[in-house]
């Protein structure tokens, strides 16, 4: 089976780039509402849904099938971004 570029399904790079749209709203409606909330957890969450939606455009155009590696680094570098590391 030959896989052409323009023929492949991309709803998954879109799920994930709702989600990551709705969960940086949500992420700034919960750090600005007076109760208190943690900014770890969701920066982790946020920084592996980014990993993964490069590692599904890698996958697209480079045929990479392993791209949970690109989610795990994706929340490590916002993970250090954020608390400086």
């Amino acid at each position: 089976e030959i896989k052409l570029g323009f023929l492949i399904d991309y709803s998954e790079i879109i799920n994930v780039l709702i989600i990551l749209l709705l969960k940086t709203f949500m992420f700034f409606l919960g750090t600005t509402s007076p109760i208190p909330a943690g900014v770890f957890g969701p920066f982790m969450l946020m920084g592996a849904l980014l990993g993964r939606t490069f590692g599904e455009f890698v996958r697209v155009f480079f045929n990479v099938t392993d791209i949970g590696k690109f989610a795990i680094c994706g929340a490590a570098a916002v993970a250090g971004m954020s608390t400086r590391f």
